[in-house]
């Protein structure tokens, strides 16, 4: 039995999924079990040497995190997303070295490159900001940590313990916040993030397949998750939610002041959405 399961979840990217998993298999640690959860792609992924989970309708990234989690049968989970390179052949040895060390840490975080193709944006460490909430990006040395990048190792018996949670997608929407959500939770299990600045992978932003949305609906789900995310963990969400409202009007600024409603709408749903 593998020591290590990676998890990918991918919509109309096999051609990308291909790459990834070649880049897996020349890790320094072998033996990798690979997960493919296909979110009802146009067309079902074939791919050797891997396990295929084809979602019989769209399920959105949580959900199907979620349906990979529950499959992994070894020690440790490393959760990718379909559009990533990772650049550090000892990426794998080196989290679970990291995770042996110290039984505090609950996940590995690397350093994350986003990729644009003309410029590249590091975004490995976050940080809440005081009155919103908002998690943005911080600089950070090497240590723990309160958020991290979407792709980190972790012990399986520990993510299938919490899982996804698949509000952060509901209504065939975006899953942002679903890793901050789940990082927050491993902390109040007790759990550490460890941030390995030498591990490296590159999120290459691209254009074609995955769960595509136009801006609106991004302005939307940025809103509704936000607020979803505040009243899970934060007591005053209230309050935070009147700050965050600001640092949404900053996005319609930037973006067009026409995502404006969408914006409004997003709070305005994710206040009044019952969930568990």
């Amino acid at each position: 039995m593998s020591q290590i399961t990676a998890v990918i979840v991918s919509k109309n990217r096999e051609k990308q999924v291909k790459k990834l998993v070649k880049n897996l298999r020349s890790q320094d640690l072998k033996n990798i079990e690979i997960i493919i959860i296909d979110d009802f792609s146009d067309k079902p992924y074939k791919i050797l040497g891997v396990k295929l989970i084809r979602n019989q309708k769209p399920m959105r990234a949580p959900a199907s995190r979620n349906i990979g989690i529950r499959a992994v049968k070894g020690k440790y989970i490393l959760m990718l997303d379909d559009d990533l390179e990772i650049k550090s052949k000892n990426f794998i040895s080196k989290s679970i070295e990291l995770l042996q060390s110290n039984p505090k840490i609950g996940a590995v975080i690397p350093t994350k490159i986003d990729d644009y193709g003309k410029s590249q944006i590091e975004y490995s460490v976050c940080r809440e900001t005081f009155f919103s909430k908002n998690i943005v990006h911080t600089e950070a040395k090497r240590g723990f940590v309160d958020f991290g990048a979407m792709v980190y190792v972790s012990y399986t018996t520990l993510l299938q313990e919490l899982q996804y949670d698949p509000m952060f997608g509901i209504y065939k929407g975006h899953s942002f916040r679903e890793e901050s959500d789940i990082q927050l939770r491993i902390r109040k299990k007790g759990y550490r993030l460890f941030f390995e600045p030498t591990i490296k992978v590159v999120h290459k932003i691209s254009p074609q397949g995955g769960q595509k949305q136009n801006m609106s609906d991004k302005i939307y789900w940025f809103a509704f998750n936000h607020i979803i995310y505040l009243r899970k963990h934060h007591r005053l969400w209230p309050m935070n939610m009147v700050a965050y409202s600001i640092v949404m009007l900053g996005y319609c600024i930037k973006y067009g002041i026409t995502y404006l409603p969408s914006a409004l709408l997003g709070l305005a749903h994710g206040a009044m959405e019952k969930f568990k």
